[in-house]
């Protein structure tokens, strides 16, 4: 059985591929959004530099190097007697890197892991090892013919395609290659997602009355600092090299003075840590549910539910079907005002790729809209992606000064209520640590990414990923 990769570069021949595609997703058990040919598709619709604007112009935030520009699509697929075995979407990237003075050439998914939350390949499980090595021969073949970094970027650590893909890393790479698999995790050192970890650490360094009276009055002047700095300063490469050499001069002169635990802490802190996307696998029944919580958040939940309906709130669900312009707009607009500028999705440059979206998404039924109101006012969305027996929590938002309730987690506690009623299995919580998410579930993933260049592309990893994300070898090739 003869089984043979080919790459279609042009939009309209890729499109004549959809059905194929959304078939074979769905008879493999496909169930992440990116799987979904039409969605890649429409995110390079919106966002493509083939009129040389750059991306980060077009989506608002920039994912690659200091600019990127996203200059061709590729669906490379593998048939086996014509038939279709396995797909993934790619882009031809040109980026912006401070070490070199011409950019990095990539071959990547879609450089957006805030809008897709996971990628992979999609593959017929029945060929899957023969399939993904056939498609990343192919992918080899592209990087070399056209001198690029094949970056295959933020795969659930629960895929079954990365076992495959490790294979074929021991079995050796191609002549003339060189990469690896690496996890994918945030940046280590002083930056705002630190922060808190570190002032934290240093309080009770501060707090500790053992302290000697100089490392306490340094500390101490080092915590303040922190505290006048907002995140934007802390983004300066000056501000956050001199908090850096400030810490670590601290840790050195005064090494033995701290004690053991309190250096640990503060190393801790600043340490690159593993992104971690909670999700929770749903039991068959609600009463279930509500037993794995702990007997305060029972009592949480019960007890704001009922002062919302004593003042008047409900929880509406929208079915796909029933899906209006309005419902959307109205979605994107409490996300807005719940997110403001500090959206990492939503902004001027992305709302009529989040319409267009959703109304694709409801029309496959894949879309369930959730809004908690007050009286007639809607004060709260969720938006959620099922796909097979899986839910994904995508983006919610809500009006600031709505009430004293907890609406936006009440309005999460009833998606996976209803997610349970409507007899789905897993329910994925998506993009971003927020803390209320561990109030259900304290399970989580991380995620993966496969690099492969020719061995004398020289580049620095992580000035691909500059800014919030970290790529930590665990197998190099």
């Amino acid at each position: 059985m003869p089984i043979k990769a080919r790459i279609l570069t042009a939009p309209d021949q890729i499109k004549i591929l959809l059905p194929a595609c959304r078939q074979l997703a769905e008879q493999s058990g496909c169930v992440l959004p990116f799987q979904s040919l039409e969605q890649p598709l429409l995110w390079w619709q919106h966002f493509n530099s083939t009129d040389g604007d750059e991306f980060g112009r077009k989506r608002g935030r920039n994912f690659f190097g200091t600019r990127s520009w996203f200059e061709k699509i590729y669906l490379v697929v593998v048939e086996m007697d014509d038939k279709l075995v396995a797909y993934a979407p790619f882009v031809g990237s040109c980026v912006s890197v401070r070490s070199q003075k011409e950019p990095v050439r990539l071959l990547n998914f879609c450089a957006d892991s805030v809008l897709f939350f996971y990628h992979d390949l999609t593959v017929d499980p029945t060929i899957r090892e023969a399939a993904v090595a056939t498609m990343l021969a192919s992918l080899t073949e592209i990087i070399q013919k056209e001198n690029r970094i094949l970056f295959l970027g933020h795969i659930p650590e629960k895929s079954e395609n990365l076992s495959c893909l490790r294979k074929v890393l021991l079995d050796g790479l191609p002549a003339g290659m060189k990469g690896g698999m690496a996890k994918i995790q945030s940046r280590g050192g002083i930056y705002p997602w630190t922060i808190p970890d570190l002032k934290k650490s240093l309080k009770q360094i501060a707090d500790n009355g053992h302290a000697q009276p100089l490392v306490k009055n340094r500390i101490v002047d080092l915590l303040t600092t922190l505290n006048r700095l907002n995140s934007s300063l802390i983004m300066f490469p000056g501000t956050r090299q001199k908090l850096e050499n400030t810490l670590h001069d601290i840790l050195e002169t005064h090494a033995g003075e701290l004690g053991d635990d309190a250096e640990r802490t503060l190393g801790d802190a600043i340490a690159a840590q593993d992104i971690k996307y909670p999700y929770l696998e749903l039991p068959e029944s609600i009463d279930t549910f509500s037993r794995s919580l702990s007997a305060s958040n029972r009592y949480y939940f019960k007890r704001y539910m009922r002062k919302l309906h004593e003042a008047g709130g409900s929880i509406e669900k929208i079915l796909p079907q029933g899906l209006t312009e309005q419902d959307i707009d109205d979605y994107l607009q409490l996300h807005l005002s719940r997110w403001g500028n500090e959206s990492v999705a939503v902004n001027e440059s992305t709302k009529s790729f989040h319409v267009e979206l959703a109304q694709k998404l409801a029309q496959r039924g894949h879309l369930q809209m959730f809004f908690a109101k007050l009286g007639d006012k809607r004060v709260a969305a969720h938006a959620c992606i099922d796909i097979g027996d899986r839910r994904e929590y995508y983006f919610s938002g809500r009006l600031l000064d709505a009430s004293n309730l907890p609406i936006g987690k009440l309005l999460c506690y009833q998606t996976i209520i209803d997610a349970i009623e409507t007899g789905m299995a897993f329910y994925d919580f998506g993009y971003g640590g927020d803390e209320y998410k561990s109030v259900f579930t304290n399970t989580a993933q991380t995620l993966r990414c496969l690099l492969l260049s020719p061995e004398d592309y020289a580049y620095d990893v992580n000035e691909l990923l500059p800014k919030y994300e970290q790529i930590t070898f665990e197998m190099p090739g």
